[in-house]
């Protein structure tokens, strides 16, 4: 699956700050593993939500500049009416700071004690908003939902049966309104047919009961809609859109998403009194009607985003993004509520921790995991968010299904991010596949249990080499000597080294190879700690992949190459393994360079090992003899000496 090319150029940049394990250790606890406490500046890649993290355009900004801030009147806010009214086609729209706020209003002035409001599938807050009124919150997703391996191409829709049994059941003046959220968000991003969309409208007018949409996700909706529903495949998006909400009575929207806007939403509604009514309420707890507890230059910025989020362009690469990690995560074995959806992926927790039962929040477990190896947040969608208990018996109540959502933000995150996480897998896999070895080896090997296991662990191995493999040859530019930013700082080396063969230490395996740390105890280094790391960690795992048996063996000292620096170092990782055919000695450092006589080659680690070098001003060689092993060195520069000495 290729990633598709970004439709923009990137025009302002955010630096991302690396943290150690260690470090995001101690966050985790310090935030009780709750994630959303963990500060977003200790994040690498921050997949949490797609909520109000996408990036503006420059007419976005351009916009903010001369959004009117007038209290009443502000010719903002008639941009941005009519720009809804267009769109979406309804005659009255109420401006709200985001989404919760309009669902709020909405529930506060229409929902009582008592009623009902159907859904194909409640978001938290939605929900939340229903229930606190008093209100019971109905999900009616059709049944395949609720199976993360069928691959119907509409899993959010609505259940048609069960939403006229319903109504029959509890009585239409029970029922306020439905609500039909696309795309589908808390079953897996998964959108809504305009067919289902119709029927449920037809269920709805036989009851005198109003249709109305959680639209956040509309475009996104809109676009699955052209490309899987016969008849839409030669319709603009904005024409589908507008076919969708003309069988509607209103909807409301946080525009932090296909509004892509950091704060806003709205309500949109045909019905006098109801709009009335919410006004109203709005006065109470959001502002005055014309701008709804935003600046004008939110809502400026907001009428924009909602004109950009229809360009068919940048919603084939969007959703072609999330398609195609998808994709490389399938193919490596992980598994994944399929189809993919718009704005995410989300991992099935139960299946990729069998051995956890959802009383132990597998998908909470998951996501902490995540964070903690590789600083990569998201969010747990399952029992710690939809769990309940039995009113009646107090049990504990768990949701069908158990997710890991990884969330895209829009216009934020380019391929070359999912490269360095792709790399960053390359330790566990070699994890597995040397555990693999070590059972072969052991006098268990022989039996059924363990030939299973064997085969298990190479299948699962070449699914992951494949992943790897994609995402790197799907990147450009994988390293640059420009793109990496240094913080040196003094530390010793010797529990670096020390730390470092502790973490590979299952990797090498007890039983092959002997990892040895010939680090002097009081040397110490002028460098990022974090890089070397990687230097030494990248050039350890290579050793270890080309000795199965043997010795891997670290070392390091201090050289008086140049006397105008302190703490200059030579460091060196050899083995006794099979050696380096001398053709390939000359592009062993090169990108995405393999060997051809093996098996899984990723060809990323040693350009790293070079990139990262070069970039303290070192250099890096390489000695190899085949049958007899290698030796890589790399100098480091100390610092500069003080004046006069």
């Amino acid at each position: 699956m290729n990633f598709p090319s970004e439709p923009f150029r990137i025009k302002v940049v955010e630096p991302l700050k690396r943290t150690t394990r260690e470090e995001r250790d101690r966050l985790l606890r310090e935030a009780g593993y709750n994630l959303f406490h963990v500060p977003a500046d200790s994040v690498a890649i921050d997949l949490l939500t797609d909520s109000g993290t996408s990036a503006m355009s420059d007419s976005q900004w351009a916009g903010m500049m001369v959004g009117d801030e007038s209290y009443a009147g502000s010719k903002s806010f008639y941009h941005f009416e009519a720009v809804v009214r267009g769109l979406f086609g309804y005659r009255y729209v109420i401006p709200t700071h985001q989404g919760r706020a309009a669902e709020h209003v909405l529930c506060s002035t229409i929902v009582k004690p008592g009623m009902c409001v159907p859904n194909n599938m409640h978001f938290d807050t939605t929900r939340a908003n229903v229930e606190h009124q008093g209100a019971e919150a109905k999900d009616l997703v059709i049944a395949e939902a609720y199976d993360p391996h069928c691959e119907l191409p509409f899993k959010g829709n609505m259940d048609v049966a069960r939403l006229a049994g319903t109504i029959e059941l509890i009585g239409p003046s029970r029922i306020p309104f439905a609500l039909v959220t696309i795309t589908n968000n808390s079953a897996g991003g998964q959108p809504v047919s305009m067919a289902n969309i119709r029927a449920t409208r037809q269920v709805l007018n036989r009851y005198g009961i109003p249709l109305l949409f959680d639209a956040c996700r509309f475009a996104e909706n809109c676009f699955f809609i052209r490309e899987r529903e016969p008849g839409y495949a030669d319709r603009p998006v904005r024409d589908i859109a507008r076919e969708l909400f003309s069988l509607g009575d209103g909807c409301l929207m946080s525009a932090k998403k296909d509004g892509l806007v950091n704060i806003g939403g709205f309500l949109a509604l045909n019905d006098d009194r109801w709009a009335q009514a919410v006004t109203d309420t709005l006065i109470l707890v959001e502002g005055f009607p014309t701008y709804g507890g935003l600046a004008g230059r939110d809502l400026e910025a907001m009428a924009r985003g909602l004109e950009e989020v229809l360009d068919e362009e940048y919603l084939r690469y969007r959703i072609g993004q999330v398609r195609a990690l998808g994709a490389l995560l399938e193919e490596g074995g992980v598994p994944i509520v399929k189809p993919t959806g718009g704005h995410a992926v989300y991992v099935n927790a139960k299946e990729f921790l069998p051995h956890l039962h959802q009383s132990q929040f597998p998908a909470q477990a998951l996501a902490v995991a995540l964070y903690r190896d590789y600083g990569i947040r998201t969010v747990e969608i399952g029992t710690v968010m939809f769990g309940t208990r039995n009113p009646a018996t107090d049990e504990q109540m768990y949701p069908e299904l158990e997710l890991v959502r990884l969330a895209i933000p829009r216009r934020v995150y380019t391929n070359q991010h999912l490269a360095f996480v792709a790399h960053d897998l390359r330790t566990p896999l070699n994890a597995i596949s040397l555990a693999g070895r070590v059972l072969e080896l052991t006098p268990s090997g022989g039996s059924a249990e363990s030939a299973q296991m064997l085969k298990t662990l190479h299948r699962n191995v070449k699914q992951l080499e494949t992943l790897v493999q994609k995402v790197l040859k799907e990147s450009d530019h994988i390293l640059t000597e420009s793109g990496v930013k240094l913080e040196r700082r003094e530390f010793d080396l010797w529990p670096l080294v020390e730390a470092l063969i502790h973490d590979l230490h299952p990797v090498a395996g007890t039983a092959s190879t002997q990892l040895i740390n010939k680090v002097p105890a009081d040397l110490m280094a002028h460098a990022d700690a974090s890089l070397l790391k990687r230097v030494i960690q990248n050039l350890v795992a290579n050793a270890i992949k080309y000795t199965p048996r043997g010795e891997v063996v670290i070392g390091a000292r201090e050289t008086e190459a140049d006397g105008s620096l302190d703490g200059s170092l030579e460091c060196w990782v050899s083995d006794n393994g099979a050696g380096i055919p001398e053709d390939r000695l000359q592009v062993i450092f090169d990108k995405l360079e393999t060997d051809p006589e093996r098996d899984g080659g990723l060809g990323l680690g040693l350009a790293i090992v070079k990139t990262f070098v070069e970039a303290h001003g070192g250099t890096v060689t390489v000695e190899s003899k085949e049958g007899v092993g290698s030796v890589f060195r790399f100098t480091l520069p100390g610092r500069p000496k003080a004046s006069g000495t």
